[in-house]
């Protein structure tokens, strides 16, 4: 499974939903995709493209809003910021993802989405993320929030690694990101493979933190 929590556009409490009110959100985040500094960084492309998921552009948006109108109808009334999504091939997941990320978009428009993955690669031992650049996908890259990145490495006081190439052959959360490409095109991501180890728990606190 792969979880995910969201910060939301605006830093005052009275532009945030009103689930906010309830401490169910983060705080607020720079809006765009554009890499910071517009400069040109490195991009991690998609492996599992054309197997998981159509790589095609036009078929992958057909799908997403194929698997996105068949889930409305689940979407609970109560906004909510956080999810669990499943991470298989979109043939067998993929309208059980649809419905979680259509009750978030329900919910508000994320400006940033921190997705802590499963890990299924040899040796990655602890957390580890995704700190910079961008992630491609068929319907567009998604910028990393650098900055939420960096701080959550930070505060992560040894338990979390700043590791690119650990995510070079993961699809955990590839598989996630075209849904949140087509519905938030504004929002960046913190890309977070967390393996199944003691650290695992204490990691999750200190990102809904």
């Amino acid at each position: 499974m792969v979880s995910w929590i969201v910060r939301w556009n605006g830093s005052s409490r009275s532009s945030r939903p009103k689930s906010v009110e309830r401490g169910r959100v983060l705080s607020s985040c720079e809006d765009g995709v554009a890499l910071e500094g517009g400069e040109d960084r490195m991009q991690r492309e998609p492996v599992v493209a054309g197997m998981f998921y159509p790589a095609d552009p036009g078929q992958a948006r057909s799908v997403v809003v194929r698997l996105l109108d068949q889930a409305k109808a689940a979407v609970p009334a109560d906004g909510f910021f956080a999810g669990i999504v499943p991470h298989a091939g979109w043939t067998y997941s993929g309208a059980t993802a649809a419905k979680t990320f259509a009750a978030l978009a329900a919910s508000g428009t994320p400006a940033t989405v921190v997705i802590l993955g499963a890990v299924h690669s040899w040796g990655v031992n602890r957390p580890t993320v995704y700190a910079r650049g961008a992630w491609g996908t068929p319907l567009g890259a998604v910028g990393v929030d650098e900055a939420l990145a960096a701080d959550i490495i930070r505060l992560g006081t040894g338990r979390i690694a700043d590791r690119v190439r650990a995510h070079a052959e993961e699809h955990s959360i590839e598989v996630q990101l075209p849904f949140i490409k087509y519905l938030f095109p504004q929002a960046r991501i913190v890309p977070l493979m967390v393996p199944p180890t003691e650290d695992a728990v204490a990691v999750g606190e200190l990102v809904a933190e």
